[in-house]
């Protein structure tokens, strides 16, 4: 054990450890002919003067939003040096540290009267620490600004397949922030070691969860004489976006 204390060893290496990727889809509220009606009704804003008769429905699909959560924390022992004062009586004049290190401190002759009282022996001594920085959660929108991760905790889920951005990938939204530039965010911002570290004994910065909850969305593609759109219905909010 006393090795672990030589301040001229090396620091360790920061040591990742990263959970597996976890799928979750968020329930939806309406089906394609729900959201087939939000479109027939501002077909007006799509096509100018356009009537439901003279729309072509040329193709629908599934889509997702992507959503992103990540928890992670930061654990740390280090080395650090520190004096200790320690009173001593006043006819203490010398002292030797320990056994192994042979440093012999000369405190100078005893001190008389009053002074008996304020003689003190200063030590210079190594101290192994443990600094830890508690779970902190991150949480992405698809646009890639930062939401509250309790709202996106709290919102009602199921899970879905692990291999589901491999195999579906052409399905999802491109992340506007991706997964690895979450957790790189999430890395910068709790790894700091403690100001009075000397030497590092381990450093480890783990990612206990990493979620991708994605929304479901429906994109048609309209066709109107010589003009075609792409139209996203929303299927948790209903929302409607003319994308192309």
């Amino acid at each position: 054990m006393a090795h672990e204390y030589d301040l001229s060893k090396g620091n360790a290496p920061l040591r990742d450890e990263i959970a597996s990727t976890e799928i979750f889809f968020l329930n939806k509220k309406i089906g394609k002919p729900e959201a087939k009606v939000i479109i027939e009704s501002k077909l007006n804003k799509v096509f100018k003067g356009a009537s439901g008769v003279d729309v072509q429905y040329l193709e629908v699909k599934d889509n997702y939003n992507p959503y992103i959560h990540i928890r992670g924390n930061y654990k740390i022992r280090y080395l650090k040096k520190q004096v200790l004062s320690i009173n001593v009586s006043h006819e203490i004049v010398g002292a030797k540290v320990c056994q192994e290190c042979d440093v012999v401190m000369e405190l100078g002759e005893a001190r008389p009267g009053e002074e008996k009282k304020k003689r003190k022996l200063d030590i210079l001594v190594v101290l192994k620490a443990h600094h830890e920085h508690g779970d902190v959660d991150l949480a992405f929108d698809p646009n890639g600004k930062k939401m509250n991760p309790d709202k996106l905790m709290g919102w009602k889920k199921e899970p879905g397949p692990s291999d589901f951005l491999e195999t579906n990938g052409d399905e999802v939204r491109r992340f506007a922030v991706t997964i690895e530039q979450a957790i790189d965010m999430l890395r910068k911002q709790i790894t700091r070691r403690p100001t009075d570290a000397v030497r590092i004994i381990e450093e480890i910065f783990e990612v206990s969860k990493v979620e991708v909850i994605l929304s479901p969305v429906y994109i048609y593609t309209l066709k109107y004489q010589d003009d075609t759109r792409k139209i996203q219905i929303d299927a948790i909010n209903q929302s409607f976006k003319i994308i192309s």
